[in-house]
């Protein structure tokens, strides 16, 4: 029924034809009538889409051109892609389906060419293990190596393993390159006594080198037998003293006896490696580690020593233990060091001084200035900057480009969400031009579509070349926006949480795009998972919440701010610790607080956290906090 209204739309004159294509081609695949569904998907491949979704929309068209069995325009469309693509694990999939298409149409020595292809130049890919099935299914010869390799990437060692062996008895490779890759493919498989085996047979056949050892100590550790790894990284630091392998080896061991619990061993170890080998690039770290076991163990005045070397980090901590000394004098010092470093060493430095207020302590009802307070001043400065007059009027050159007019007929239909990626594309396009970034960043901000503003505003910080500190306020309000902003002050005020933090949490979880979703189907602004959603919804008396609702502005900021106070309840009223539990997890932060919902040390809490992508979540949190704390204003 949607047919004929597609089509009068195209036939009236559209900028986005291929999105008008798009939604005919899923209307002809329902009917069955798969030969005009290819046609529009090909169509809908169009120069202004991004390359992700013209591919996309070639590989629906070869789907269903194969459904209607015309192999050729199926092949055609996957030629089309193998054309653009670049990444080789997408490529060795394309090449295994041109070969899937090929057999069905009775080619098969061309099938199996395709499907050689996919092994030979991407061995490493899961698409070759695919073509590897294939040619084996077939009963073509391959080379044992090139598929061992593979079914490794495939997540297959115990195939890969079966091969390995076949590529020894062909010696197809040196025989050191395939025994080291056996003994992987038997770790992969769980099976470490296999590869410490083999990792043994090759220290044997070349006592000189340290490679066979510290895989073998890595094996240990990664199937948590810490003991036996910790044993593993002593004997490589003994029989190569002088190499820096022995270093890296201090630095695992220590690391490995830390997870014990042997902190004195561990201790031990980074001392050894700071006298052995104090200009390796591990050195800094085994300051710091052993710094940190001293301070817990409440020797801060050795601790303080460790810290003593010539880095931001360090410093700042070293300011920390002399300020458990009563040395307040010499810990400003350190902190003073401190704010030389960049991001959040500087930020807590400089907290620490007291020069820039507590974090997360604002309460308030109101988030000022507005949106245009000083743009005048901005737009005479970026004049200066670029020689040239610079205004919030877009240009002409902007508003003909086929991305913007495509854009804004998206906007007019009301597809916000499908606009993000015209405009996602002109911002690149112009990314040279310092004024057009402007008044785009300007334009895009007005039209709600702030991930898009915010992009165009970096890019245009980017080419003006200057410090933060140094940029008109308004100008970094564009990078640092306050969208929503009544709401998010009112929110946070009943959950007693400081607006300007949140803000900074919002931006870090989708940048203000209330279209975005995560990986993890988190949506929204403030990246609230279906499930979580649903739990809060229960408990704020949503009864007919729709997972949908999440991203509503509305729903998503009441939702996050909830649960964000709940947190920051949970944990004492401490937003560091709820900050890290609203990304990882209450059972998380509690582990990372010692089994405690009690944060006595934001600084210790920090530092006990081991996932990767939560301390940069709270390091950027933390750091574009002071920005929002600078541009805005929180009152009563």
């Amino acid at each position: 029924a949607a047919v004929p209204f597609y089509l009068h739309y195209r036939e009236a004159g559209t900028s986005i034809d291929d999105l008008v294509a798009e939604r005919l081609a899923y209307c002809y695949r329902e009917t069955g009538a798969y030969s005009q569904a290819a046609e529009e998907f090909e169509r809908a491949s169009g120069a202004y889409r991004l390359l992700s979704d013209q591919v996309w929309m070639l590989e629906e068209a070869a789907a269903d051109w194969r459904r209607a069995g015309q192999y050729d325009r199926a092949l055609g469309a996957l030629e089309r892609i193998l054309a653009v693509a670049r990444k080789p694990w997408y490529r060795a999939q394309i090449l295994y389906r041109v070969g899937e298409l090929l057999q069905e149409a009775g080619r098969a020595e061309e099938a199996y060419s395709r499907w050689a292809q996919a092994l030979t130049l991407y061995p490493d890919t899961v698409g070759a293990s695919w073509a590897a099935d294939a040619l084996l299914a077939s009963g073509r010869p391959v080379e044992a190596y090139t598929v061992a390799r593979a079914y490794r990437a495939a997540g297959r060692p115990r195939d890969a393993i079966c091969w390995l062996e076949k590529a020894l008895e062909a010696g197809v490779a040196p025989e050191a390159e395939l025994r080291m890759a056996l003994a992987e493919a038997y770790g992969e498989a769980g099976d470490v006594e296999s590869a410490v085996a083999e990792l043994t047979r090759l220290s044997r056949d070349d006592p000189g080198n340290p490679e066979p050892w510290l895989r073998m100590a890595a094996l240990w550790a990664e199937a948590r037998d810490l003991e036996r790894a910790a044993g593993v990284y002593e004997e490589v630091a003994e029989r190569f003293p002088a190499r820096p392998e022995a270093a890296e080896a201090l630095w695992q061991r220590g690391q490995c006896l830390e997870d014990l619990g042997e902190n004195q061993e561990a201790l031990s170890a980074y001392q050894t490696l700071l006298e052995r080998f104090p200009d390796h690039k591990r050195a800094t770290d085994a300051a710091f580690r052993a710094g940190l076991l001293s301070y817990r163990e409440g020797a801060f005045e050795q601790a303080a020593g460790f810290w003593s070397w010539a880095d931001a980090h360090l410093a700042l901590w070293r300011g920390l233990a002399l300020a458990r000394l009563g040395r307040m004098e010499e810990a400003r010092q350190a902190w003073e060091e401190a704010t030389a470093g960049e991001g959040y060493t500087a930020a807590r430095a400089r907290e620490l001084l007291g020069r820039s207020g507590n974090f997360g302590a604002l309460r308030g009802r109101f988030i000022l200035p507005g949106a245009d307070a000083g743009q005048a001043e901005a737009e005479a400065w970026l004049a200066e900057q670029f020689g040239r007059p610079v205004s919030a009027t877009l240009s002409v050159a902007v508003q003909s480009d086929p991305l913007f007019v495509r854009g804004q007929e998206l906007l007019a239909l009301g597809y916000g969400d499908e606009a993000r990626g015209p405009f996602a594309l002109l911002v690149e396009r112009f990314r040279y031009d310092g004024p057009a970034l402007y008044a785009l960043a300007l334009f895009l901000r007005a039209e709600g579509l702030h991930a898009q503003s915010i992009r165009a505003g970096e890019q245009l910080l980017t080419l003006v070349g200057k410090q933060e500190e140094d940029v008109p306020p308004f100008l970094l309000r564009i990078v640092y926006p306050a969208p929503y902003a009544e709401r998010v002050a009112r929110e946070c005020w009943w959950q007693q949480l400081d607006p300007l933090a949140f803000l900074a949490m919002v931006r870090q979880e989708s940048r203000f795009d209330r279209y975005a979703t995560s990986w993890a189907e988190a949506r929204g602004l403030t990246q609230v998972i279906p499930s979580t959603g649903e739990g809060i919804a229960a408990q704020l008396g949503y009864p007919s919440f729709r997972v949908e609702d999440l991203y509503r502005p509305a729903v998503s900021l009441r939702f996050g701010a909830w649960y964000l106070g709940q947190q920051q309840a949970t944990f004492g009223g401490k937003l560091f610790p709820a900050l890290a539990a609203y990304n990882a997890g209450p059972g998380n932060a509690r582990r990372w607080a010692g089994g405690s919902t009690t944060v006595g040390d934001r600084d210790l809490f920090f530092e006990a956290i081991d996932f990767a992508e939560t301390r940069d979540y709270l390091q950027r949190i933390y750091t574009s906090y002071w920005t929002y704390r600078r541009l805005y204003t929180v009152v009563r």
